[in-house]
């Protein structure tokens, strides 16, 4: 994968270590060894979701500067699956953001992340181990403890050292720029990636939608100017070029898109691990 989509992955990839580790706990916590790696495993769960955080708090460092709506921005940060890291708009508008000398290694960061993530994963043996009989089970423990505490604090650290080096990089990149404003004039946004995507959404409302009434096929242009009317009402003219001029005006009210749904379930498995730790204490 090329593209800065790869930041989304790793969204959605967090989420998918504490699932993997509910599905194990679940199938390893009535054998007789899990209590000897229990704690151990708790714990690597919290250093996992600290990192989440942060690496979250990257993200949201880098969204919240783009120019994109606070929809495109919401979904971006909660919406791991979302199609919208694939827009050529937005990844134009991260390409500006991150600079093109900037870019490759900023992307070389995203990836490590991502190939810890799935390295961590492919640790636990999710989908086999209660699959089988208790001594295969037993087996896989004693082999998943000493794999398992020997590699995790590896991955674990790369995915510590690149949260902390992309956070380091905004920072000073934010302070950077923020110097460059003040010694600049600040222009309008033309928003041409916007205009664009308005302009194809008009242009397939009229395909699907418009039937002409003309008895002979012939050729037609379409003119739109776009301004704001009392408030939230907009006003649209279409400007028909075809063999009689005319000029059609549409208004209608802007409708907000709805608000992201933004779900934490995993701080309460957090908060009740964090009180099994302190009970066993």
């Amino acid at each position: 994968m090329s593209g800065i989509e790869v930041a989304g992955l790793a969204v959605g990839a967090f989420p998918i270590l504490f699932e993997a580790f509910k599905e194990f706990r679940k199938a390893a916590k009535p054998l007789k060894l899990w209590w000897r790696f229990e704690v151990e495993f708790d714990n690597f769960l919290a250093t996992v979701q600290r990192e989440q955080i942060a690496y979250s708090q990257n993200l949201e460092i880098l969204i919240d500067s783009l120019a994109l709506s606070e929809y495109e921005k919401a979904t971006l940060q909660n919406v791991p699956e979302s199609n919208l890291w694939y827009e050529p708009q937005v990844q134009s508008v991260l390409r500006r953001r991150l600079q093109n000398r900037h870019y490759p290694w900023f992307m070389e960061q995203l990836r490590d992340t991502n190939a810890a993530i799935e390295k961590l994963l492919g640790l636990l043996p999710i989908g086999k181990a209660y699959l089988v009989d208790s001594r295969s089970i037993e087996a896989e423990m004693f082999r998943l403890k000493r794999s398992f505490s020997r590699e995790k604090d590896d991955l674990l650290d790369i995915i510590r050292d690149r949260n902390e080096a992309i956070f380091h990089f905004l920072n000073r990149d934010s302070m950077v720029n923020h110097s460059k404003t003040q010694h600049l004039k600040p222009v309008e946004d033309p928003g041409f990636f916007s205009l664009q995507t308005q302009a194809r959404d008009i242009y397939v409302c009229l395909k699907e939608r418009w039937t002409c009434t003309c008895p002979e096929k012939h050729p037609c242009s379409i003119t739109v100017s776009r301004k704001h009317i009392n408030g939230n009402a907009l006003e649209l003219s279409f400007v028909f070029n075809g063999e009689d001029t005319s000029i059609l005006k549409v208004q209608f009210d802007e409708v907000p898109l709805p608000a992201i749904k933004i779900s934490e379930p995993e701080d309460e498995d957090i908060a009740n691990l964090r009180t099994q730790l302190t009970i066993r204490r």
